[in-house]
């Protein structure tokens, strides 16, 4: 009698241990393909059964809610069932309504074939299964389906510890299920997202030529206009306001471009000699326009004598630059905007 308590407390610790390995394959699984079904054979070898599958939920219009088989292992010498066109797509209701029943509550079902219904004998004894064990998966909170035991060699009689031992296993791979299931939706996020912002940036990039052709026009337009008035007509001042303005919009629809590239990780820099007083002059006929309908007072002030050039990217510069101070004119309503630049002894360009 003690060599066969100590036997059995030995085969309880191995079952007890295979079934940790289950936890360890599902933890460690970093997603790959055949991870559930290794998690099963873990199973297979704990309860020393003939098959062990996995089945999920799905809704037929005409029929309900139906099962399918999705996973299988077999012991050795035990044909496999996962072909078997009639479980992947098998309605509850009628014959396995009380499987249903029990599952939705949390519940097992287990027994012996020949005591359960006739129906569900007639579909259970077809696959040779003499004992059967089915305990619920819960996925995200809800029902996803079961988790079964086949027994094909003997009358295989369940103990309440092998149904909580193994009941542990099915909310492992429950857990499992979700983690995969949301690992799977974030793919789908990302590259929904990845494909978003590759047609904004086409768009854009699109637009952008449709609308710098035109502006460009004009431009060209409005400096011709300027060199052949006198400097004193009135043509002058609007030539000045319609370049003013469209190198301004020109502005825009770089930065929007820019935006599109930094999002894409395709920004590149051109560094080169860049005419520091040209800058300037390009962000005071920008920005002074937008002062003009306030009660402010916009300038530029050099407070050092200035390089001739300093190296930098000529167009990310200026937009650096005539951002910062159109966003100072948008919010100043009284006062004065200025940016003052100087040159320090160590070479730096300081602004204040």
């Amino acid at each position: 009698d003690r060599n066969e308590a100590e036997e059995a407390t030995l085969e309880r610790l191995r079952f007890e241990e295979r079934v940790a390995d289950v936890s360890k394959t599902l933890l460690g699984s970093s997603g790959k393909a055949d991870t559930l079904d290794e998690a099963l054979e873990h199973l297979l070898r704990a309860s020393d059964v003939s098959r062990v599958y996995v089945f999920e939920n799905f809704d037929d219009p005409e029929r309900g809610l139906c099962m399918r088989q999705t996973h299988e292992v077999c012991a050795e010498g035990v044909a496999p069932q996962i072909d078997n066109p009639l479980l992947q797509s098998l309605a509850y209701r009628p014959e396995f309504a009380a499987w249903e029943h029990e599952l939705v509550r949390g519940n097992p079902v287990y027994g012996l074939v020949e005591n359960l219904s006739p129906a569900q004998r007639r579909i259970l004894e077809e696959q040779g299964i003499i004992s059967i064990l089915v305990l619920p998966i819960r996925s995200a909170g809800q029902w996803h389906g079961f988790i079964g035991f086949d027994d094909v060699d003997s009358p295989r009689v369940w103990t309440d510890g092998d149904i909580r031992l193994l009941a542990t296993a099915a909310e492992m791979i429950g857990a499992y299920l979700a983690r995969e299931r949301a690992e799977h939706e974030l793919r789908i996020a990302v590259k929904a997202a990845e494909a978003a912002n590759q047609a904004k940036g086409r768009f854009l990039a699109n637009i952008s030529h449709e609308v710098r052709t035109p502006i460009t026009a004009i431009l060209m337009g409005a400096e011709a206009i300027r060199d052949q008035s006198r400097p004193d007509d009135a043509e002058v001042r609007h030539s000045d306001m319609i370049l003013r303005n469209g190198r301004h919009l020109l502005a825009i629809m770089n930065d929007l471009l820019d935006v599109s590239r930094i999002e894409a990780g395709r920004l590149e820099m051109r560094i080169e000699d860049v005419p520091l007083l040209e800058i300037l002059a390009e962000v005071e006929s920008a920005i002074a326009p937008l002062a003009d309908p306030k009660p402010i007072q916009f300038r530029v002030q050099c407070l050092s004598k200035l390089p001739d050039c300093v190296r930098s990217d000529r167009t990310r510069l200026a937009q650096a630059v005539i951002n910062i101070a159109n966003n100072a004119v948008k919010h100043t309503d009284e006062g004065s905007v200025e940016i003052r630049v100087r040159y320090d002894l160590d070479g730096d360009l300081d602004g204040d």
